[in-house]
Parts: structure tokens; C-alpha cells; sequence
């Protein structure tokens, strides 16, 4: 049996996005590091591509519906209760505000993760109970600093916060030279094509339409751009409608959702996130690691991890024509080539061992003090590329 502290994850769902995945990743990476965990999933949301990933594994399903039924709540209670970890961490908000009530019984540590900056529209019931419920978190991890100076400004907080900035394995990803001619070849995708990708589920707030209104702006103006988009989601049908109004089928590449983006990502030129909100975007990173540069909406985390033009550039948000100027900058060869050499360098200083070192010190320090029965003064501990310490005091 191992000595190390028990750690379970409660996650809203198994869909595809950056918060699962970070989640999985770091359920992974614990076990390997000799750490027994567990996984509890609140809703019925699965992903194939998400659900077969190591982290994965045995899943303790609730298949609940809806954030304020008191029989979800219910199961809630009775599945934290079986778990009895030593540290639980619930990952955005649904897990936050079901699982808080139960606190004052278990013995866990409890840890927020949060992954939002903006809310979407309609969420601003949910957000208020959850900025509530935040206040009884052990801790609340923030994932990019720009995101915790944001959140903190509106009154949302734990007992302690810390911003621990996502990271990726820059092993894994790593240029790929020979996966791009074999990739752009089954797009069908000329030599002297200039390709745009995208990787994000296909969901309004990742704002796909706008990207295809640039792709319209660059060919009128003479550039022979196509878009590859790489994933799937709910909103795929009026984007398919808004390529067609744009006349821009023949230029478009639907990739679907991928196990493994590696191959896609080796055959662009160039990445684009055109978000209306993000925090810190993991695809984002995946991109610049295998020496690609990056354009993004200038939104959440997106100025820490685009050092604008260096690595690739940053545009305001919704401001298409922005975007279209960044692009045409991009669609020059020479420029292109100055701003990848500088793509995987700016990657290293988010390695998934440093992320992964922030949140082993935060699981020890919380259970070391619950043994000492010491309590935990509220301070901040930055750990990230920024490096950056602060405190603050609560009552």
C-alpha cells in the first residue's frame, strides 16, 4: 500500500476539452510518481479520444444531470464518502459547488482547478454560487496569472490561491518534419498553400466563423490560404452554413476529433485561436512546441504564452481585421521562418514537469499540515514561468 496521499479528481464530464485533458494528464503523471488516485465524473458528457487516454481508467460514473438536483447531490455525497481521499480536487465549477456542502465530513483537502476566464452567457446564476462555494476551497488553483488577477478583481477566491501555469510534455511534442508532406498530401494540399489551423472544439466561444472570414479576407487578396480544422463539437452544423455563405468549401479541411493531433499540427504553417474566451490554452502550447508559430485572440492567458512578434502574434478580440493582418504577415515565408525559430525555444519554460512539481508541493503541503494539525496560512505561491510571489491576507 503506498504511503503517499490519496488523490481523487472530480471532473463535470469525459467530453474533449483542455480541462479534461489537463485533469487526465495530471491523474497520469501522479500515478507514475507513486500516488494512488481516483476519478469521479459528474455528467454523462464522453469523449472516445478522451475516454481511452490512461487517466481515464475506471471512472466512477454518476451520470448526473443538471448542477442543483438534490438527488445529484446526493450521489455526490455518497460517492465522496466511499473515496475518502486525502486530497480531492474538483475542476471547475458543477464539481466545485456539489461537493463543497460535503466538505465538513470528509477528511479531504479540498483544491479547486479552475480553467475559465470569461463565463458564457447564461452562466451568470452558476457563477455566483460558485464564487460562494470557491471561499471554502483549501486552495483555488489558477492555471494562468493573467486569469487569477482577472477573477480576483470580481470577488472570486479560496482560503489560499495559487497559480500553477498548465504545462505539456516537450518530449511528446516535438517538430515532426517527416509527418507534414504525408499530412498535407491527404488534404490535398498544394506546395505553395499557406495553411491555417485550429485546433479547439467546435463550440461558440472558440468563434470558428471569424477565422473563416479571414480565410475569405486572404484569398480576395491573393493568398492561396486554406483552414484545417482539427476536432468536433456541437457547433459543426452552422459552421458548415457559414463556410458555405463564405463560398469557402473548397478551402477548408474538416480533421475531425483526433486521439493524436501530432500528425495534424505537423502540417500547418501556421496556428490560430480566435476565442471570444480562454484561459491557457493547452493546444496552443502543443502548437509552438512543435515549432509553429501562433496567432491568438488577445484574451485570457494568450499574453503569456504569445510574446507578440516573436513566437507569433496577438490580435484583439473580434477585431477580424487584426487577424487578417497577422496572417498576411504569416503568409510571407521569411517571416514565417523567424517567428517558428523562435516557436519550440518560448514552449520550454512550460514543461509538464514543472506543472506537475506545483501541484506534487501543493498535494504535500496540504496533507503534511492536515497531519500536523497545523493551520494554513493564506498566501499565494506563483509557480510558473512568471515566478512571481504574492500574499494577501483573509479573515
Amino acid at each position: 500500500m503506498s504511503s503517499k496521499p490519496r488523490v481523487a479528481f472530480f471532473v463535470s464530464g469525459l467530453s474533449l476539452g483542455g480541462a479534461e485533458r489537463h485533469t487526465l494528464d495530471l491523474r497520469e503523471r501522479l500515478e507514475e510518481r507513486g500516488y494512488p488516485t481516483s476519478l469521479l465524473v459528474y455528467g454523462t458528457g464522453r469523449s472516445e479520444n478522451l475516454v481511452a487516454l490512461p487517466g481515464a481508467r475506471n471512472p466512477v460514473l454518476l451520470n448526473c444531470r443538471g448542477a442543483f438536483d438534490p438527488r445529484s447531490w446526493l450521489r455526490v455525497g455518497r460517492a465522496l464518502a466511499r473515496e475518502q481521499a486525502d486530497v480531492l480536487f474538483v475542476i471547475n465549477q458543477t464539481p466545485t459547488v456539489t461537493a463543497i456542502p460535503f466538505r465538513w465530513y470528509l477528511r479531504s483537502k479540498v483544491v479547486g482547478v479552475f480553467h475559465s476566464t470569461l463565463t458564457r452567457p447564461g452562466e451568470n446564476g452558476r457563477d455566483a454560487v460558485f464564487r460562494l462555494a470557491a471561499r471554502f476551497l483549501d486552495t483555488l488553483v489558477f492555471v494562468s496569472a493573467n486569469q487569477m488577477r482577472y477573477w480576483r478583481a470580481r470577488g472570486l477566491h479560496g482560503r489560499r490561491d495559487a497559480v500553477i501555469v498548465n504545462g505539456i510534455d516537450l518530449v511528446h511534442f516535438a517538430p515532426q518534419p517527416a509527418d507534414r508532406l504525408h499530412t498535407r498530401s491527404a488534404w490535398n494540399v498544394s506546395p505553395g498553400d499557406f495553411v491555417i489551423g485550429l485546433v479547439a472544439a467546435i463550440r461558440p466561444e472558440k468563434n470558428h466563423p471569424q477565422l473563416i472570414d479571414a480565410l475569405a479576407a486572404l484569398r480576395e487578396a491573393g493568398i492561396p490560404a486554406k483552414v484545417v480544422l482539427v476536432g468536433d463539437g456541437p457547433g459543426r452544423s452552422a459552421l458548415i452554413q457559414h463556410i458555405e455563405a463564405r463560398n469557402m468549401q473548397a478551402h477548408v479541411v474538416f480533421a475531425g476529433e483526433q486521439g493524436d493531433v501530432r500528425p495534424a499540427i505537423a502540417g500547418f504553417d501556421v496556428g490560430v485561436l480566435c476565442s471570444t474566451t480562454e484561459t491557457m490554452s493547452l493546444s496552443a502550447l502543443e502548437v509552438l512546441a512543435m515549432g509553429i508559430p501562433m496567432v491568438m485572440s488577445n484574451v485570457g492567458g494568450a499574453s503569456e504564452i504569445v510574446q507578440d512578434g516573436s513566437n507569433g502574434y496577438l490580435f484583439e478580440v473580434a477585431r477580424t481585421d487584426q487577424l487578417v493582418d497577422r496572417l498576411t504577415c504569416l503568409a510571407d515565408p521569411t517571416e514565417r521562418q523567424r517567428l517558428a525559430a523562435a516557436a519550440r525555444p518560448s514552449a520550454s519554460r512550460f514543461g509538464v514537469e514543472r506543472m506537475l512539481n506545483g501541484y506534487v508541493n501543493l498535494i504535500e503541503d496540504l496533507t503534511s499540515k492536515s497531519r500536523s494539525n497545523h493551520a494554513s496560512v493564506a498566501r499565494t505561491r506563483m509557480v510558473g514561468p512568471s515566478e512571481e510571489t504574492s500574499t494577501r491576507g483573509q479573515s
